[in-house]
Order: structure tokens, then sequence, then C-alpha cells
């Protein structure tokens, strides 16, 4: 986790856009990650607190609690019916970035790049859903990237 901080941290070095996030703090907070072959996932905003701070980026610990559901996508609920929720949080930081936005887990990060009018593949779904939902307290899975000027 102190070798991701680190990776993380020297990314935002490298930011050059002014920051213009809106945080998401509020508890209890659901969104869906990404509906595929039969299941959904989803997160539960636990907290976030704000690791640092600067006029090019923030960067985050999120708490969240995980879930699933099943998923059939000739229902027309989505999916959101019967989460079974994770038994314990787990910790993500978050980098709010216009020009490294990224979400790192234990060792793993994932770099997004919203550079592409196509957008990302769908295995990054949940990803892209928890970065938006926590550096825009958008929760909306529409055209994010666009919307908040990550794309032109």
């Amino acid at each position: 986790m102190k070798k991701l901080l680190l990776f993380i941290l020297s990314l935002s070095a490298y930011s050059i856009a002014n920051a213009g996030f809106n945080i998401l703090n509020t508890p209890e907070v659901i969104s869906v990650g990404r509906c595929h072959m039969g299941y959904c996932s989803w997160s539960k905003s636990i907290s976030t607190k704000i690791i640092s701070e600067t006029s090019k980026n923030v960067l985050l610990e999120a708490t969240l609690l995980g879930g699933t559901s099943d998923f059939d996508p000739e229902d027309s609920r989505g999916g959101d019916q019967d989460i079974r929720w994770d038994k314990k949080p787990h910790k993500l930081i978050i980098n709010c970035s216009y020009t490294k936005p990224s979400v790192g887990s234990g060792s793993q990060i994932t770099i997004l790049d919203f550079s592409s009018a196509d957008g990302m593949p769908a295995v990054y779904d949940s990803d892209i859903s928890v970065y938006f939902k926590y550096c825009h307290s958008y929760t909306d899975n529409g055209d994010a990237p666009k919307e908040f000027g990550y794309i032109n």
C-alpha cells in the first residue's frame, strides 16, 4: 500500500490542469460498477479522506463496501435488487486528476485514460464508476469523461 501511495504521489507531481473536483464525502452512496455475464458489481461509500490536495489534483483514501447482484439484461430493474454486500469494507487510493486519473488497491493501480472518444474497455467500468463517484460526486454512468472535460 505504501508503494502504491508513493507511486500515485509521483504521478500527481506531473499534473498540469487545475483541480476542480467535487469530492464525495457522503456515506452510504450506492453505485453500480459493471454488469456482465449475469452479475453486477456494486459499491457503497463508507468514508472519504483527503490525503493531499494541490491546485492540480486531489489524492483520496476511500473506504467502501463492495457487493454483487444477479443481472438479467431482460429485467428492466437493471440488477439493483438483492445486492449481496461483502462482510468487510476495503480501501482504495484515488488520484483525482485531469491528466493522470487513477484508482488503486493494494499493489494494483489502474491508470484511467479518457483521451479516446471511443472510451475505455468495459473491463474498467468499475474503476471508472468509482473514480467519477469520488472525484466528481457523480453516479450516473453516462458520458462522464466528456461531461467533466476529460475529452473534447
